[in-house]
């Protein structure tokens, strides 16, 4: 099957009229490109560390949105910057969609500025976006472990520990130099009869991978359903007891009941997350663990380091014990005094 994708050349100013309108004719998924760099609130609320470097915003935005090659009704198909956004019914046929847009634009270009409102018409093949990043994804070697996606066959050497992830919309393939520190740092510290606690667990990689090493209980937690939910059948993929794997849902920072549910005494705490949150988990990140219990902290970019190390230091009952790197990213390790 194959679509033919329609690309609105307008400006910045007219994509929240231009959407509206491409809303009121049934075509709700759009993508949108622009240069407008990103606001200092909206940096802070997703959690960015580095912002992409744009060229310079000349007023010029793209619009664009897709529908199904065929006869009689067509389905309008729009994509946003986290993938396929699903088929949305439009009620008019190709042609006839075309033409009412065409009459809405010169109307909205009576009362403002929306660019010279070209159509330009390509033809895409059919793709499963949601699926496509998979074939990027084989198996592959951290230290000692294995990190196998379910869909790739793959056999595990003498003394290596195999992990099976399926991801799905969770954090954590092993391929991130992030996952990667903290994989080694597990592995120099992982034990049998250890307590993990995974904090921001994602897919659950470095929980599963503390499991695989003999830990006696790892508890993993993540603010987002749906990356526990992917931690959680992980476990089960790789075959562990779920009385030593368990995972729960819910904010560690804003949740006193959550805190006093994963109470204290853990061996090592592992929280492969942001530089922004690791700063404030710093302060509780002690209550978690037994005298001499590791805290593996790491999501950290090199513009961040400092603040995460002075984080650690203002902390009362935790130490500094090492610092790693890969590329542009950090990971600081501390130890409960």
């Amino acid at each position: 099957m194959e679509w033919n994708k329609y690309t609105i050349k307008t400006t910045t100013q007219a994509v929240d009229v231009i959407s509206g309108i491409l809303m009121e004719l049934g075509i709700y998924g759009l993508e949108v490109q622009d240069h407008v760099p990103i606001s200092e609130s909206d940096k802070q609320k997703m959690f960015i560390d580095i912002l992409p470097v744009l060229p310079p915003d000349d007023g010029t935005a793209y619009v664009s949105f897709y529908v199904k090659q065929g006869k009689g009704q067509t389905a309008g198909f729009g994509m946003t910057v986290s993938g396929a956004d699903g088929l949305e019914e439009c009620q008019l046929p190709e042609e006839e969609l075309l033409a009412e847009l065409r009459e809405r634009l010169k109307t909205a270009a009576a009362f403002m500025d929306i660019g010279e409102a070209s159509i330009q018409k390509e033809v895409t093949p059919e793709e499963d976006w949601n699926s496509n990043w998979k074939s990027f994804f084989k198996p592959f070697s951290v230290g000692r472990f294995l990190i196998k996606p379910t869909w790739e066959p793959a056999e595990a050497a003498p003394g290596q520990y195999m992990i099976e992830i399926d991801p799905g919309l969770a954090f954590g393939t092993g391929q991130h130099e992030t996952t990667r520190l903290c994989l080694e740092q597990i592995e120099a510290e992982g034990k049998p009869g250890i307590r993990v606690l995974d904090l921001g667990c994602g897919s659950g990689i470095l929980a599963i991978a503390a499991c695989k090493m003999g830990a006696e209980s790892v508890l993993a937690v993540d603010i987002d359903p749906a990356a526990a939910e992917a931690a959680q059948e992980n476990g089960k993929l790789n075959g562990l007891d779920p009385d030593r794997y368990r995972v729960l849902t819910g904010n560690v920072l804003e949740d006193e009941k959550l805190r006093q549910q994963l109470g204290g005494g853990y061996d090592m705490a592992v929280a492969n997350i942001l530089a922004d949150v690791i700063v404030p988990l710093a302060a509780t990140a002690g209550q978690f663990l037994k005298p001499g219990g590791l805290f593996i902290s790491s999501g950290i970019l090199y513009t961040k380091e400092q603040d995460v190390v002075q984080a650690i230091q203002a902390a009362a009952d935790l130490e500094l014990d090492s610092i790693t790197r890969e590329g542009d990213w950090v990971c600081v390790c501390a130890r409960k005094k």
